[in-house]
């Protein structure tokens, strides 16, 4: 049977961690890689305009973004090089998408600068414009809320430019505090600017762009665990690109 990179590729999603003990990975009875390496395995993408679907794998420890370049017969091989990120900087999780519009896939890297079992500071995400062989330039470095989670990337001004929603979890230490989403618009030409932080709910995990009342505009869906036994999710309806305002009901807010 022919190896189908799409579903190689989400099977081995769900074994999140890669380590050192790694040698191989068999899916559908086939699929080899590279040298193994520590971090999390965050997203998938063909990265070297190939047409073969390539692995993203982030380690915090070491402040790297790593490729597994997806090869014929559904091996997987590292770039030489990994993307090493500032000296500080803590990738736990990223979104690919073509942000400036040059036909190579990009990253939004959210970055989890945080002290384990302390109150956060604001975070940021880390953008990595891709260079269409598999490596990256590093672009600049956006604030968000605390505790950043999850990415979405989406137009969601309709201008024709891919923007940012960062959803934030608000705390290191509480698993209910409140929640936000920070919604960065794409300026063109890499020139990103913050909107605002939106309120969430509490105990946010991550954030989706959907139109979700067919109104025409995007609006975020974030999911909830404001308690161990209480999932929920809160609903942002987009109001277009004139206007935008923190502030609302968190289970139905205007971004």
């Amino acid at each position: 049977m022919p190896t189908k990179p799409s579903l190689v590729a989400i099977a081995l999603l769900s074994a999140t961690t890669l380590t050192q003990a790694d040698t191989a990975a068999y899916v559908f009875g086939h699929g080899t890689f590279g040298t193994p390496v520590d971090g999390t395995l965050a997203a998938i993408g063909d990265f070297d305009n190939d047409g073969r679907l390539d692995l993203v794998g982030v380690d915090a420890v070491t402040s790297t973004v790593h490729i597994e370049l997806g090869q014929v017969g559904g091996d997987f091989l590292p770039t030489p090089i990994p993307t090493v990120l500032d000296d500080g900087t803590a990738p736990v999780a990223a979104t690919p998408a073509d942000l400036d519009a040059d036909g190579n896939l990009d990253l939004v890297v959210v970055d989890f600068e945080c002290t384990p079992n302390a109150d956060c500071g604001p975070g940021s995400v880390l953008l990595l414009f891709g260079l269409g062989d598999g490596t990256f330039e590093v672009g600049p470095k956006l604030r968000t809320a605390p505790v950043p989670i999850e990415a979405a990337v989406a137009d969601l001004d309709a201008d024709g430019l891919l923007d940012i929603a960062v959803a934030t979890a608000g705390s290191n230490i509480l698993s209910d505090a409140p929640g936000f989403v920070t919604v960065i618009a794409n300026r063109g030409n890499r020139d990103f600017k913050g909107v605002g932080d939106f309120a969430a709910g509490n105990g946010a995990r991550g954030v989706r762009a959907a139109q979700v009342d067919d109104d025409g505009v995007l609006d975020l869906v974030v999911p909830q665990s404001p308690s161990l036994s209480n999932d929920a999710i809160a609903w942002l309806p987009g109001i277009g690109a004139s206007r935008r305002r923190p502030g609302g009901r968190a289970r139905r807010r205007a971004y």
